[in-house]
């Protein structure tokens, strides 16, 4: 009797303490990393239907928007391939077991450490919980620096955005500022009308280009129109990688940079022919040339 009392209350308090964690989600607010951490923890720890299973119940609106985008068959042409290895301290950004089931959504057979970069960069990184010394990687979507910076009410550049989606929205914006071809961007399936409205002409942009063989690695940074007291961000980065003989352009990533980083790159003894040239930002070009001097050069229009 007293074995099966104690089994009893053991179970209740197996209960009790699944319901709170179960609750406690629900209650996190989705623009802290403490949420987007539980929510992965429990991804993780759970089968191989766990993302769809928990975005169905706690991101049902990510869940959609990611599903219209993994239906668009031009979305993922836009961008090229990225590491899933940070670059910074040599550690797995996003857990494979949850890479693997974005993949699969978009019918994305990833080769080696070779991911696709648009894929990882925006919906993989909401589900990252490696602590850079940037902060988490999630922080340029979670956080609402771009979406005020560019005036977007309704934050197109966010997992929580209320027209189009994450992907679609940020493929777009920064496909419109970077790319010289930019009309396959019509094609575009999913993308919002505070985006597809924007007064593009209107932004001051400034890019470094570094040039190695047949490629051109462009840095591009947009000011913001809109300064943020608050934050000590003053431009949007955007990284793309032009091949020469191919004539293709590829997004690599964005994110949100102070002035001192664009300060930084415009050293003379930073520009110039015979400078060393490396992949930034977790970029993967397959047979990037080992002898990769080349020519850095800026263009200021700030």
């Amino acid at each position: 009797m007293n074995k099966l009392l104690f089994s009893i209350a053991s179970l209740m308090v197996l209960f009790a303490c699944s319901h709170t964690q179960h609750v406690s989600k629900r209650l996190l607010k989705k623009d802290s990393n403490e949420y987007w951490n539980t929510l992965t923890e429990t991804i993780r720890n759970e089968d191989d239907s766990s993302l769809d299973k928990n975005l169905l119940e706690y991101e049902p609106e990510l869940y959609s928007q990611i599903e219209k985008d993994a239906k668009d068959p031009y979305l993922l042409m836009f961008w090229g391939r990225s590491s899933n290895i940070d670059s910074s301290n040599k550690k797995i950004i996003v857990d494979e077991k949850i890479l693997h089931q974005l993949n699969k959504k978009f019918n994305y057979f990833q080769s080696g450490e070779f991911c696709h970069a648009g894929i990882i960069h925006t919906y993989g990184y909401l589900f990252s919980d490696l602590l850079t010394p940037y902060g988490y990687k999630r922080k340029r979507w979670i956080e609402q620096t771009l979406n005020k910076a560019f005036s977007f009410s309704n934050e197109s550049l966010s997992p929580q955005t209320k027209q189009g989606t994450l992907l679609s929205n940020l493929t777009y914006f920064t496909g419109m500022i970077t790319l010289k071809n930019k009309t396959s961007l019509q094609l575009l399936k999913n993308v919002s009308s505070e985006i597809l409205s924007f007064d593009f002409e209107s932004l001051k942009i400034s890019r470094l280009e570094e040039k190695v063989q047949n490629l051109i690695l462009k840095s591009f940074f947009v000011k913001f129109p809109r300064v943020i007291p608050s934050d000590e961000n003053r431009f949007l980065l955007i990284y793309v990688v032009e091949d020469l003989s191919t004539g293709a352009e590829n997004l690599i990533t964005a994110f949100p940079v102070n002035e001192k980083t664009l300060l930084n790159i415009q050293k003379d003894e930073f520009l110039g022919k015979n400078q060393s040239i490396s992949l930034r930002y977790n970029a993967l070009i397959e047979n990037y040339p080992k002898n990769n001097l080349g020519t850095r050069t800026f263009f200021n229009n700030n």
